[in-house]
């Protein structure tokens, strides 16, 4: 009897019984941990952020990996794992980087050696921006935000009853999901599970579209990009020195703005000698009193292919009467990807002219615009061509198909644990212990409220799309919400880079 059991047992969850958990905690030299951290297993082409507490877990089958770990400011570090038993942990500590300068002085005749790194990465971007032609993945996402003030009309019903447990309480959103990318500009992601602690009522289907943008896009997350091709006219770069991965030189620039413009990024790129793509990105921008700091990972998914594994992140909102605080990771995994066939036609179409511009010591700003240019009228797919010259505004929404599974929000706890890439802290297993009881709180005082309009799940929503309100027959006071400061990001999704 038990025998059949067990092998009933073996069908219904084989998923489980298959796969080895790996976790681990990534700290610094004296054992403090390292937050934002990525790992990335080649062999499955697996990237992991570390959660705030430096722990990450992912389900592997038994083999060899090779697993990269990596952390701003810190010595990449390379380890190879067995996995053999259910589980294995990995204790990870990373040494601070040294940074050097070359040998370069910089006087006030002279400018930053970053800009000529910078004129050849500007010059290349377009070659990334259309290389891939299409790939398939797999997403981990977790969200979360903490509220800790919230004006009071925001709280209060009808009868003036104060929702307590809306503020100093964490609230969580987790999904698992596919997504598929076709050139130029086209996403097909397929929502397969989906968990959320939020008290207003949402559907899986509404928050979780793809948020399209590329590092290499002018556009990139709704601001202009330091690599777009008149990036000199709106920054300031400087090298802050150099430092050698394997046989690669990494190239560590600032990137300050030159005026305040909200439209604007500061923070650092980490540019790759001799072929200019990025492998870091650290950026920040504010607006409407909302700052925003997001990280991503690059890593080599395919010979001379560095696409995003990994993204982290940081919110913190201080905004009429507002003051919350967000994070965001993501863990990506590809399944396959596939080169656009024009990036081979590059080379003997615009080679020796490349080349020049290339091998100049001291290119000027003129020579990557050149530069940039050549590469989009070699690299730049028909169909985007065709799109560009017809002046045609499409939509973000229209390059984006989103399907939601069935049996997304039905999932149980094994298989939650089973896909996370990150460990439930402390105060998540919390949120979702008294998830419930919050909803019942709300719902039971939106039903005492005739002005719907105005219960907190209808403030949670106008926080993040915007409200307005009559001050006489001629003028409103509106506030346009958070999309308007984060048009590249979402509760779920965050800023989707490449």
């Amino acid at each position: 009897m038990k025998n059949c059991l067990l092998i009933v047992l073996c069908y219904i969850f084989p998923f489980y019984l298959s796969a080895q958990i790996l976790t681990g905690k990534i700290t610094d030299e004296s054992g403090e941990a390292i937050p934002n951290a990525t790992l990335y297993i080649h062999e499955v082409a697996l990237g992991i952020t570390v959660d705030d507490n430096g722990e990450f877990q992912a389900s592997l089958k038994k083999g060899t990996y090779t697993c990269n770990f990596n952390s701003l400011g810190y010595e990449r570090k390379t380890i190879p794992v067995e996995i053999e038993q259910a589980e294995t942990h990995l204790a990870v500590k990373m040494e601070k980087k040294v940074y050097a300068l070359k040998g370069v002085t910089v006087s006030a005749n002279r400018e930053d050696p970053a800009y000529a790194i910078m004129r050849k990465a500007i010059g290349m971007a377009p070659f990334y921006l259309h290389q891939i032609k299409k790939y398939e993945s797999a997403m981990y996402v977790k969200g979360s935000v903490r509220i800790d003030n919230i004006p009071r009309l925001m709280t209060l019903g009808k009868d003036g009853k104060k929702l307590k447990n809306l503020t100093n309480k964490l609230f969580l959103v987790e999904s698992q999901n596919e997504v598929s990318f076709t050139s130029p500009n086209r996403y097909e992601q397929k929502v397969l599970a989906f968990s959320s602690t939020l008290p207003a009522d949402i559907d899986a289907s509404q928050v979780m579209s793809v948020m399209t943008t590329n590092i290499y896009d002018p556009d990139a997350f709704g601001r202009i990009s330091p690599l777009a091709p008149g990036a000199f006219s709106y920054y300031k770069f400087a090298l802050e020195g150099v430092t050698m991965e394997g046989e690669r030189m990494i190239n560590k620039i600032r990137v300050q703005p030159k005026k305040k413009n909200p439209k604007l990024v500061s923070g650092w790129l980490y540019i790759i000698e001799n072929s200019w793509n990025v492998q870091s990105a650290d950026l920040s921008a504010t607006e409407l009193g909302v700052t925003i700091r997001f990280t991503a990972t690059y890593n080599e998914v395919k010979p001379s292919a560095f696409l995003p594994t990994a993204h982290g992140i940081d919110l913190k909102v201080d905004a009429m009467g507002v003051k919350a605080t967000g994070k965001y990771y993501s863990s990506v995994q590809y399944k396959s990807v596939e080169l656009n066939e024009t990036q081979k036609e590059v080379q003997p179409k615009v080679q020796k002219q490349l080349e020049t511009l290339a091998a100049k010591e001291e290119p000027r700003n003129r020579d990557a615009y050149k530069m940039a240019k050549l590469m989009k009228k070699a690299t730049e797919p028909e169909e985007k061509k065709k799109e560009r010259e017809s002046l045609e505004i499409v939509p973000e929404d229209a390059k984006v198909k989103v399907t939601v599974d069935t049996l997304a929000a039905s999932h149980d706890s094994a298989y939650w644990e089973s896909i996370r890439k990150q460990p439930l802290k402390v105060d998540e297993i919390v949120s979702y212990r008294v998830k419930d009881s919050l909803k019942t709180e709300m719902q039971a005082l939106q039903s005492r409220d005739s002005l719907q309009n105005r219960t907190p799940s209808y403030w949670i929503g106008k926080l993040i799309t915007g409200e307005s309100f009559p001050l006489s027959k001629k003028s409103r006071f509106g506030y346009s919400g958070l999309l308007r400061a984060c048009p590249q990001y979402n509760f779920v999704d965050g800023f989707w880079l490449g």
